[in-house]
């Protein structure tokens, strides 16, 4: 898995500006979704992706309430569309909310 780039070969860290971030482009993939997230955690915990399971659960990696809603945040803005700001309470891996969101 190749973390800050897409798969046309854009780079850029998620929720960083690049065009790709733009709300208009819709049906990410569940990689792409575990890329930006992975992404989001290691850039969060200031650790490199390599560390970051998308097995484990979310408050393992420490996050808190207003964490979690932060990040529901920025993964909306990322797809474009709106999400709960609680939806990681309901898919709480990396990979379950990725799969839930793929599309």
């Amino acid at each position: 898995m190749t973390h800050g780039t897409d798969g046309d070969g854009r780079t850029g860290t998620p929720g960083g500006g690049t065009a790709d971030s733009s709300p208009a482009r819709k049906g990410r993939t569940a990689e792409e979704i575990e890329e930006f997230l992975v992404s989001y955690l290691a850039r969060l915990l200031g650790t490199p992706p390599e560390r970051i399971s998308n097995r484990v659960s979310f408050s393992r990696y420490g996050l808190d309430s207003s964490a979690s809603i932060a990040m529901a945040s920025e993964l909306s803005d990322w797809l474009g569309r709106e999400l709960d700001p609680t939806i990681n309470y309901s898919y709480p891996t990396v990979a379950a909310l990725a799969k839930h969101l793929a599309g």
